[in-house]
């Protein structure tokens, strides 16, 4: 039994209840530990403070504003907070951009890296004070990070950058005695409100279902318990890393009967 107590986790990215952010908060906060959150604007605060405990503390952070990222750090110094775990579960990309990479216009390309990767170094680089000696940090990711995925465009462009930068974070904040380590999750497909975006993503479950070792898609709380494995000390060894929660698929080729 993994046991957290005594641990401090923000998590960012909770946008409602179908959110990854929101199943790995409480998995943390199930096994001890006291979870903080982020959100993006007022709309967003509405739906996150009805989601998460009475007793959480939320802080507003739109990674967009650097001014809102120092807010931030300020906010939890004034409540003698430092931070042993970081979730960093941001991610965005507009809808024409998942289908033709080709015709994803500058502004669009520049905001969907600045929100789904620049906002993990941004945002580690300004909690690094609070950040306490073995703080874990973690995002998310998907295969489509290293492979061409119909359908996710521009998002897996974003993610090969967030995996790049996972890697570089992890050599920059594990030197100097602190060995603070930074991983990515490569999850499966899950029914978020973010994924329901792509394009036929009922095709894309069922796709990753038939092509995985389990003959089916992975769920929220194995993501979670992955999560958690990275917050404990257990995973103290681990840094740098893309750990793939995917039910096997990432080691398997396309069904071959499959020619669609």
């Amino acid at each position: 039994m993994i046991d957290l107590t005594g641990k401090t986790a923000l998590v960012m990215g909770v946008a409602n209840a179908k959110s990854i952010a929101l199943q790995i908060g409480r998995t943390l906060k199930k096994a001890g530990g006291r979870v903080l959150y982020t959100y993006e604007g007022d709309r967003t605060k509405i739906a996150v403070r009805q989601i998460v405990d009475s007793d959480d503390l939320i802080f507003p952070c739109n990674v967009l504003e650097d001014n809102e990222i120092q807010a931030l750090v300020q906010s939890l110094k004034d409540h003698k907070i430092t931070l042993d775990v970081v979730v960093h579960a941001i991610a965005y990309a507009a809808p024409s951009s998942l289908t033709q990479v080709e015709k994803v216009s500058r502004p669009d390309f520049n905001l969907a890296m600045d929100i789904s990767a620049h906002s993990l170094i941004a945002g580690v680089a300004a909690l690094e004070p609070l950040l306490n000696r073995r703080c874990s940090i973690m995002t998310l990711s998907y295969i489509g990070g290293t492979r061409a995925v119909p359908s996710y465009g521009m998002m897996g462009i974003e993610k090969a950058a967030l995996e790049s930068s996972v890697r570089y974070l992890a050599v920059s904040y594990g030197r100097g005695g602190k060995e603070i380590r930074v991983n990515a999750i490569s999850c499966g497909p899950l029914p978020t409100t973010s994924s329901r975006a792509i394009p036929d993503f009922s095709r894309f479950e069922e796709f990753h279902a038939k092509g995985s070792a389990f003959g089916r898609n992975i769920s929220y709380e194995e993501v979670a318990n992955t999560a958690l494995f990275l917050a404990s000390t257990l995973s103290q060894g681990i840094t740098g890393q893309i750990l793939f929660v995917d039910a096997g698929f990432s080691m398997m080729i396309p069904p071959l009967d499959d020619h669609d």
